[in-house]
């Protein structure tokens, strides 16, 4: 049987799997002090009564694997967290009600309507001891403003000023023309903790390629030279999206030269096969809030 093309570029270079996927993984997640640093504060602000937390940064910055690194944390402690998970961003006020109530395996009350019934459901997982009820947002930039409006007025349904849902938004970030808006204004001033994800400097982008190969089974001499190294540094701008992009492209080159180290040549053949405009992403802002009220850009 002819090995499949991938399994033989894994056992040329001694790897037990794929240490570059794009899909974000949280087993090749990258634990150096920044993000030990924004981790714990993530879990001491969702832990307040009032906990409110954004997480904010550029395409490909790896807020995905933050995200998804948070909500397995919170699922590890099911006793103390209920978790509600909004991957799709783009729902309506009645659409976000459903997806609240699906993840919480929760049915419509009798005589109620929809946002009643999910009020006194979250009124009760909040009378319980210790459970506190947590919406987490992936790509909180594409929901539509009445819908965001629609997430703080359920938030603020508690009794007595107490918040019925703590909650994270990982987006982009906001333009200035959006945070002016009278919704994100709100947002801001509930929120307990903003942070924004920054570039890997020189050291970390290095650190970054050697920890998801070791995390990938590599054990032997460095499998990108100093010089490919230091490209990599250059072309990714320490994004990690684009990291991964050179760093796998010019692996799969390396393998095809039948090499048992990755040059300088490899990655620059590798950032010849992706759009400029990724090898820009820094300077790119997409210009998505014109976008979602529909709008025409010039982008």
């Amino acid at each position: 049987m002819t090995e499949h093309p991938m399994q033989m570029y894994l056992k040329h270079f001694n790897l037990s799997e794929e240490p570059f996927s794009a899909t974000p993984d949280t087993r090749f997640y990258y634990e150096h002090s920044k993000t030990q640093a924004l981790f714990s504060e993530m879990i001491a602000a969702i832990n307040q009564a009032d906990g409110f937390v954004r997480i904010m940064g550029e395409a490909g910055s790896g807020k995905t694997l933050q995200c998804r690194k948070l909500l397995k944390a919170l699922r590890s402690h099911k006793k103390r967290y209920q978790v509600i998970h909004i991957p799709h961003s783009r729902l309506s006020e009645e659409g976000l009600y459903l997806a609240i109530m699906q993840e919480l395996k929760l049915k419509p009350i009798a005589q109620k309507s929809l946002r009643e019934s999910l009020i006194a459901h979250l009124q009760g997982i909040n009378n319980q001891a210790n459970t506190n009820p947590v919406i987490i947002i992936d790509e909180s930039q594409s929901v539509p403003e009445d819908t965001l409006e629609a997430l703080i007025e359920l938030i603020d349904s508690g009794k007595r000023g107490m918040k019925l849902l703590r909650a994270a938004l990982f987006s982009m970030p906001l333009e200035h023309s959006q945070s002016e808006l009278i919704t994100y204004q709100e947002i801001a001033d509930r929120t307990t903790l903003t942070r924004e994800l920054k570039a890997f400097d020189s050291d970390e982008v290095k650190r970054y390629i050697e920890t998801r190969l070791i995390k990938a089974g590599y054990r032997q001499d460095p499998l990108y030279s100093t010089e490919a190294l230091e490209l990599i540094v250059k072309l990714s701008k320490g994004v990690p999206r684009l990291i991964n992009l050179l760093a796998q492209k010019s692996l799969i080159n390396a393998y095809n030269a039948e090499l048992n180290q990755v040059q300088a040549h490899q990655v620059r053949l590798a950032a010849a096969t992706i759009d400029t405009a990724l090898l820009d992403v820094i300077e790119y802002k997409p210009n998505w809030f014109n976008r979602l009220r529909g709008r025409k850009t010039g982008t």
